[in-house]
C-alpha cells in the first residue's frame, strides 16, 4: 500500500497522486518586491522570465527578484494598473492596462495603442493570438482584432456579443474562437458571432464569465461568477456548481485542466480547489494561502501552477522528488524527531508532542501517553525482538510496545536519565543512549557507562553496532566512543575527529565508519585512521544529522540545509586527498522538502526502507525520496545581464541590453556595476555565479550567489564581461551572456599626449640632470639621517601608547578594550577549530562598603593586591585575566570546558580569601570575591556575547547564594 501511495509519474511536475497539500507552496508579496499584492495575469516568456500584471505595475520575475516597470521608470505604460500580459509568437509582449490602452514591448521598446487605433476601449482585460496570427483584445467595450500591422476592428453587442464587456478569448482545437463576456459565452466562426444559449442552466440568468480554458479533449471550461463552472462539450453544456459536492464557491475566477486531467479552480472567496477523478480538494488560508480571493491560474513550462490573487500576492504550487507528509495529510505532529521502518514497508514516526505513529501509506495509527507511553515527546526508536518497538522519550524514559502492550522504564528502574536520544538492539541486549550516559539493558537490569568509565560525554546521541561486534556511541560534546566488552575508548578532535558533537553514525559494507558531526562535517574512520570531508570540499553543511546509503553506492546526508547525496567513491577520494572537491546533489524546498531542512540530535533521523526509499525526520513533517525514481535533469538556467550602472546612473536599458552594441564609458568614471541573473523559477537559491572581465581579469571570480559585479576606476581600454553558472555542487557551465564595452581615455591618457609629455620630460631631465644630482645627493644623506632618528622616536612612542591603551592604569592588567578584542579573537579561533571557550566573571564582594569604610585609597590598594593574585591564579600561559570594569575582572580560558572554568574560579576565590584583607563591612571580616563561570562550544550561530551573559548570570547566582563562591553554568542540555 505504501509503495502504491508513493508511486509517481516522473514527468508530472504536479504529481496527481499527491494530496493538494503535499505540493510545495511558495508565496511572494510586496515584502519580497512584488509591486502590488493584486495579480491579475501571468505569462512565462520564451526567455524563461515570468511576467506579472499587477495593480501596481508590470513585474518581471527571475525566481530570485522582481524587476518592476511602472509610470515612474516607464511612462509609456500610461497606467500602473496592469490587467493582462501575453506573449505573441514573434516574441512581442502585449500588456493590457486599466484606462491607458494596449502596450507592446519588443526589442526593448514600448508602443501604446488606444481608441484612436480602433480599440473598443482603453480598459484592456485580455490579449490573445490565434493560430492565423490575428491578435484579439478583450476590452470593456467589445472585442477588438488586429490583423497584420493594421488598425483594430471591434465587435460589440450590436454584432451579436452577449454583452460589451469581454473578459477572455480562447481558440479550441477546431479553430473556433470562444468569447467570455459579462452576459455569457459566444463563439466566432468564419467572422460570425453566435451566443451560446444556456437554456435554463442558471434559471434563465446567465452569470458573467471571467475565464475560458480549452481542455486537451477539445472541450472548453468556463469560469463564471455565481454560476460555478460551465463545461462545453460537443455542443452541450454541463454546469459544475455547489450542487456537486465539493465545489466550495460558485464564484469562479479562473479554471485550468492540466495534462493529467486534474481540474484546477480559482474561486473568489474559497481559495484554490482541485478535482481529481471526481474528488475535490481545497487549499485555502487555513492551509497556507495568504488570501482566499483568487484571480488567475497559470501553468509554466516546468508544470508548476502559479496563482495570482486579489490582495494576497503571488503563489505557486510545485512538486519535487521529495514527498512530505504533514498534519494536513493526517500526521499527528509536524515536529518529527525519529523515523524507523519495518520489514513490511510501514514506517514508525516519533514526534515532539504527538507520540509515535505507524504509517502504512494511507493512514497514521498513533500511540500516545493515553495508551501507556512514558511521554508524548518521542525522540528515538528501534526494533525490539518479536516484532516489538522500543520507544525513547524526552522526559518519560524508555517504553516497549509488543504483544503484551506497553511497558515503561524510568530512572526509578535504573535508567540513567529519562531523556533517551538513541537506541540500538544488539541480539538480546538493548543499548540506550541518554542524557546521563549510555545504558546496557540485559536481563531486566541496566549497566551504565559514563565519563568515569571513559565515555567522551554523558549525552549520547547516536549508537551503532560495528561489524566486529563493538558498539559505537556518538556523544554531544565528547566525540566518538567505542565499547568492547567492558572497555571504553574515545576519540575527539585532538585525534582527528572533525567535531566533538556526533549526531549520526553509519558503517558501509567495507567496514568504513562514517561519522556525522554538528558543526564539524563528515568523518571517515577506517582501520583506526580518521579523515574528514567538510564544506571546504563541497559539503553543503558542516552539520550532519542522518546518514543512509542507497542501492547505487551513494551516501545521503541530512542536515540544517536539507538533504544531500554524494557518491561513496567521491567521498573516499576527497577524504583521501586524491580529489579536491565533491559533486553534491542537494534536495531542499525546491525539491519538495517543506521547510528546507531536517532535524537531528536523536536517532534515527534517517532510515532506508526495504524497497530502497529513504525517510527523513524534519520539523516540517515526514519526508521521503526514492533514489531510484527517474528524474529529468534540470536544464542549465538561462543567464542574462540585466542592467549596467556607471557612477550610479543606468547607462543601458535593462530591456535593450541583450541587443546593445559595445558601449562607450566616459573618461574618469569611477564605479561600474553590472547586474546579472540566472532565471530559475524553481530553485534560484541553488545558483552560483562566476564572472570574468576580459581585459582585466586572467581568472574567473567566484561570486557565490551574488548577482552584481563591481569594478572601480577601470583604466582606458576594451573589455568583455562574461558569466558562468552552476548549481550547488554541480559543474560550471558557460553562458552566452556577455557585454562588450570600452572605457574612453581622458585627454591626458591619449597616445599623443603621452608622446608630447615624453619629449618634454626628456628635455627637462637633460637640462637639470647635473644640477639635480648634486643637490639630491646631499639632501639624501641628510634625509636618511633624519628619517632614521624620527622613525626610532615614533616607534618608541607608538609602543608606549599602544601599551597604555590596552592596560588598566590601576592594576596593570589588560583593560576591557583589550579583553573584548581577545574575546572576539579567541571565539573566532574556537569556531574554526570546533573548540570550547570559557570565561570566569569575578566581582569583589561588598566593595562599595569597603570604599565607604576604609576610603578610596585603601580600595585602590585592595584592587591591586587582588589583581596580583588573580593573575597568578589563572594558570596556563594562554589564559588571560583583566579588569572588566570597576571591581569586576574577567578571565578568558581558551579550550576549556565548564568544569575547568569552575576549577579556575574556585582557585582564585581561595587565593583572594588567603590574602585576608580586613573588611569591617563583610560578614567574614575579610575581603572576598564571587565568580561566575560558563563555557560553550563555538559553533555557527552561537555568540560570544551570549557566553559572557551566561557567566554574568552565574555571577549573580553566586552572589544570591551568599557570595565568596563560584557558580558555573554548563551548556544547554539539548543542542539541536
Amino acid at each position: 500500500m505504501l509503495a502504491a501511495a508513493l508511486a509517481a509519474s516522473p514527468a508530472a511536475a504536479l504529481d496527481p497522486d499527491r494530496a493538494i497539500t503535499q505540493y510545495v507552496l511558495d508565496h511572494w508579496s510586496t515584502r519580497e518586491g512584488l509591486p502590488h499584492d493584486v495579480v491579475r495575469s501571468i505569462v512565462q516568456t520564451r526567455d524563461g522570465y515570468l511576467w506579472l500584471a499587477t495593480q501596481g505595475g508590470l513585474a518581471r520575475f527571475d525566481g530570485h527578484a522582481f524587476t518592476v516597470f511602472d509610470q515612474d521608470n516607464t511612462p509609456e505604460l500610461g497606467s500602473d494598473d496592469i490587467r493582462s500580459v501575453y506573449e505573441a509568437v514573434d516574441g512581442t509582449l502585449w500588456i493590457g492596462t486599466q484606462g491607458a490602452g494596449l502596450v507592446s514591448l519588443r526589442g526593448g521598446e514600448f508602443t501604446r495603442y488606444g481608441i484612436a487605433d480602433g480599440l473598443g476601449s482603453d480598459l484592456i482585460r485580455c490579449v490573445y493570438e490565434t493560430t492565423d496570427g490575428d491578435l484579439w483584445v478583450c476590452t470593456s467595450v467589445g472585442l477588438s482584432r488586429r490583423r497584420g500591422g493594421g488598425r483594430f476592428r471591434t465587435w460589440t453587442s450590436a454584432d451579436g456579443l452577449p454583452a460589451d464587456a469581454v473578459y477572455s478569448v480562447q481558440q479550441d482545437a477546431a479553430g473556433t474562437l470562444w468569447i467570455a463576456t459579462a452576459g455569457g459565452v459566444a463563439r466566432m466562426d468564419g467572422g460570425r458571432i453566435s451566443a451560446f444559449d444556456a437554456g435554463d442552466a442558471w434559471n434563465g440568468r446567465t452569470p458573467p464569465v471571467f475565464d475560458l480554458s480549452p481542455a486537451p479533449d477539445g472541450s472548453v471550461f468556463a469560469a463564471t461568477y455565481g454560476g460555478g463552472i460551465a463545461h462545453f462539450r460537443g455542443g452541450a453544456l454541463q454546469v459544475i456548481d455547489k450542487r456537486e459536492a465539493g465545489l466550495a464557491d460558485d464564484r469562479v475566477t479562473s479554471v485550468h485542466e492540466d495534462g493529467d486531467g486534474n481540474l484546477w479552480v480559482a474561486t473568489y472567496a474559497a481559495g484554490l480547489q482541485r478535482r481529481r477523478d471526481g474528488r475535490w480538494e481545497q487549499l485555502d488560508m487555513t492551509r497556507g494561502l495568504a488570501t482566499n480571493l483568487m484571480y488567475t491560474l497559470y501553468e509554466d513550462r516546468a508544470g508548476s501552477l502559479w496563482i495570482g490573487t486579489a490582495g494576497g500576492g503571488l503563489h505557486r504550487l510545485r512538486g519535487g522528488p521529495v514527498l512530505t507528509w504533514t498534519t494536513g495529510e493526517g500526521l499527528p505532529d509536524n515536529k518529527v524527531f525519529a523515523v524507523h521502518g519495518e520489514d513490511d514497508g510501514s514506517v514508525w514516526i516519533g514526534m515532539e508532542g504527538g507520540g509515535v505513529s505507524r504509517f502504512d501509506g494511507r493512514r497514521f495509527r498513533t500511540l500516545t501517553s493515553a495508551d501507556g507511553l512514558g511521554s508524548d515527546n518521542v525522540i528515538s526508536l528501534a526494533s525490539a525482538p518479536g516484532g516489538g518497538l522500543w520507544i525513547g522519550t524526552f522526559s518519560g524514559g524508555l517504553s516497549l510496545r509488543d504483544a503484551g502492550g506497553i511497558r515503561t522504564w524510568t530512572t526509578d528502574d535504573g535508567l540513567p536519565a529519562n531523556q533517551v536520544f538513541s537506541l540500538f538492539q544488539d541480539g538480546e541486549t538493548l543499548w540506550v543512549g541518554t542524557m546521563n550516559g549510555l545504558a546496557r539493558f540485559r536481563d531486566g537490569r541496566f549497566r551504565r557507562f559514563g565519563k568515569d568509565e571513559g565515555l567522551g560525554a554523558n549525552d549520547v546521541r547516536a549508537l551503532l553496532r560495528g561489524r566486529d561486534g563493538a558498539i559505537w556511541a556518538g556523544t554531544s560534546g565528547g566525540g566518538l566512543s567505542r565499547i568492547r566488552g567492558e572497555a571504553v575508548r574515545t576519540w575527539s578532535t585532538p585525534e582527528g575527529l572533525p567535531g566533538n558533537y556526533v549526531y549520526a553514525l553509519y558503517e558501509d559494507a567495507r567496514g568504513v565508519l562514517w561519522v556525522g558531526t554538528k558543526g564539524g562535517g563528515l568523518g571517515r574512520v577506517e582501520r583506526g585512521r580518521i579523515t574528514s570531508v567538510g564544506v571546504e570540499h563541497g559539503l553543503v553543511d558542516s552539520s550532519i544529522f542522518g546518514i543512509v546509503e542507497d542501492d547505487a553506492g551513494s551516501l545521503w546526508l541530512s542536515g540544517p540545509r536539507g538533504i544531500y547525496r554524494a557518491a561513496l567513491a567521491d567521498l573516499d577520494a576527497v577524504a583521501g586527498g586524491s580529489r579536491p572537491g565533491l559533486e553534491v546533489e542537494r534536495f531542499e524546498r525546491g525539491s519538495g522538502l517543506v521547510g528546507g531542512h531536517t532535524v537531528g540530535g536523536s536517532q534515527p533521523a534517517a532510515w532506508k526502507a526495504p524497497d530502497g526509499r529513504l525517510w527523513f525526520a524534519t520539523f516540517d513533517g515526514l519526508a521521503t525520496i526514492d533514489p531510484a525514481a527517474p528524474r529529468a535533469p534540470r536544464p542549465a538556467p538561462q543567464v542574462y545581464i540585466e542592467a549596467v550602472q556607471v557612477d550610479g546612473v543606468a547607462v543601458v536599458s535593462p530591456l535593450a541590453l541583450a541587443g546593445a552594441a559595445a558601449h562607450a564609458i566616459a573618461p574618469r568614471s569611477r564605479d561600474l556595476e553590472i547586474h546579472y541573473t540566472g532565471v530559475d523559477l524553481a530553485a534560484p537559491e541553488s545558483l552560483r555565479f562566476r564572472y570574468r572581465l576580459v581585459g582585466l581579469d586572467d581568472d574567473w571570480v567566484d561570486a557565490g550567489s551574488r548577482r552584481t559585479a563591481y569594478f572601480s576606476r577601470l583604466p582606458p581600454g576594451r573589455y568583455r564581461f562574461e558569466l558562468m553558472v552552476a548549481r550547488d555542487g554541480g559543474p560550471w557551465q558557460p553562458s552566452d551572456a556577455a557585454w562588450h564595452f570600452r572605457v574612453l581615455p581622458a585627454w591626458y591618457q591619449t597616445w599623443w599626449f603621452a608622446l608630447l609629455a615624453t619629449f618634454a620630460l626628456v628635455a627637462l631631465v637633460a637640462g637639470l640632470y647635473r644640477l639635480r644630482v648634486r643637490v639630491l645627493t646631499a639632501r639624501a644623506r641628510e634625509l636618511a639621517r633624519l628619517v632614521d632618528e624620527r622613525t626610532r622616536d615614533l616607534e618608541a612612542a607608538r609602543a608606549r601608547f599602544e601599551q597604555m591603551s590596552r592596560t588598566d592604569a590601576l592594576t596593570g592588567l589588560p583593560n576591557r578594550r583589550d579583553l573584548s578584542q581577545r574575546l572576539a579573537g579567541e571565539w573566532a579561533r574556537a569556531q574554526r577549530k570546533g573548540l570550547m571557550l570559557a570565561v570566569v566573571l569575578v566581582d569583589v564582594d561588598h566593595f562599595k562598603q569597603f570604599n565607604d569604610t576604609h576610603g578610596h585609597t585603601a580600595g585602590d590598594a585592595c584592587l591591586q593586591r587582588i589583581a596580583a593574585v588573580l593573575e597568578d591564579g589563572v594558570g596556563r600561559g594562554s589564559d588571560v585575566i583583566g579588569r572588566w570594569g570597576g571591581e569586576e575582572f574577567l578571565a578568558l580560558l581558551p579550550d576549556t570546558d565548564v568544569e575547568g572554568a569552575e576549577r579556575v574560579g574556585r582557585r582564585i576565590c581561595e587565593a583572594v580569601a588567603a590574602l585576608r584583607i580586613p573588611h569591617a563591612g563583610a560578614p567574614s571580616g575579610c575581603v572576598s570575591i564571587s565568580a561566575g563561570a560558563a563555557a560553550a562550544l563555538a559553533v555557527a550561530g552561537a555568540s560570544v556575547d551570549a557566553l559572557v551573559a551566561r557567566a554574568d548570570a552565574a555571577l549573580y547566582r553566586a552572589k544570591d547564594e551568599g557570595r565568596n563562591r563560584v557558580v558555573a553554568i554548563g551548556a544547554p542540555p539539548i543542542l539541536l
